[in-house]
């Protein structure tokens, strides 16, 4: 069984610039190690937001995707929390 990737919070000021392409099939978890419930949404490569759906505090998400997929999480007014780009070994992204 292979160990996941701990995957970076990017600066979420990079959502503007960065979109989803093509790569292999992979798979993120998304740790919500905050007191509030967090949107998760998959960047498209038009650079906009679709909503995958929620994590609860203290809870986790997996999600199916592809490598070069870019997630960020969003606080219930849509500020960015966390960004982060799917690679192609299995991936988990805490975000406190």
């Amino acid at each position: 069984l292979q160990v996941p990737l701990r995957l970076p919070s990017l600066p979420v000021a990079q959502e503007a610039t960065l979109r989803s392409a093509n790569g292999v099939a992979t798979s993120v978890r998304f740790d919500n190690r905050t007191d509030r419930e967090l949107s998760v949404y998959w960047v498209n490569s038009s650079g906009q937001r679709q909503l995958y759906g929620q994590v609860r505090p203290g809870e986790s998400f997996d999600q199916q995707t592809y490598a070069t997929h870019v997630w960020v999480l969003t606080d219930r007014e849509g500020r960015a929390v966390a960004l982060t780009v799917a690679q192609p070994q299995a991936g988990v992204l805490t975000v406190k």
